[in-house]
């Protein structure tokens, strides 16, 4: 090999080196990043209250709303605990309670007597939840009280 091929050689394996070090930092940063993103709590920001509330105060009567958080996990009560203040500050009735729950149990879930007659209050809920990026799902497992609409804070997904 000549000295003109050596060193183009060592000139590449140094940029090559480079390349794979940035390469290999910006994964570190992004794993640190997403595992920040997944321990921080859930939360509602006032903007996303605010947007919520307009949307909620469209629905008269005002509903009552069950939710439902997980008795073993402080995230999920305090997420409910928040979702219930911005509820009632829309005019919203609702009773928290803490619930033994299936330890899959994960996001948001509003609970309906049935999919075939899904509510219209509950859609609006289901509507101002995911208006402020919250992931929602509606299913018919009917809440404990009939006519009232059942929300689920699982554990953070």
């Amino acid at each position: 090999m000549s000295v003109a091929n050596l060193e183009w050689l060592n000139y590449w394996s140094k940029v090559f080196v480079v390349v794979f070090t940035l390469a290999a930092a910006i994964a570190g940063v992004l794993t640190l990043l997403t595992d920040n993103m997944l321990q921080r709590p859930r939360s509602l920001t006032q903007r996303q209250q605010a947007a919520m509330i307009v949307t909620l105060r469209s629905v008269a009567p005002t509903p009552v709303v069950d939710i439902m958080t997980i008795n073993s996990d402080p995230e999920s009560a305090a997420f409910g605990t928040q979702i219930a203040n911005t509820l009632q500050q829309a005019g919203w009735g609702t009773r928290l309670g803490l619930y033994v729950m299936p330890p899959g149990m994960r996001g948001l879930l509003i609970l309906v007597q049935s999919m075939k007659q899904v509510p219209n209050d509950a859609l609006i809920l289901k509507n101002a939840l995911e208006q402020v990026g919250l992931q929602v799902s509606i299913t018919d497992n009917p809440p404990p009280i009939h006519g009232v609409i059942g929300l689920v804070v699982g554990r953070k997904r």
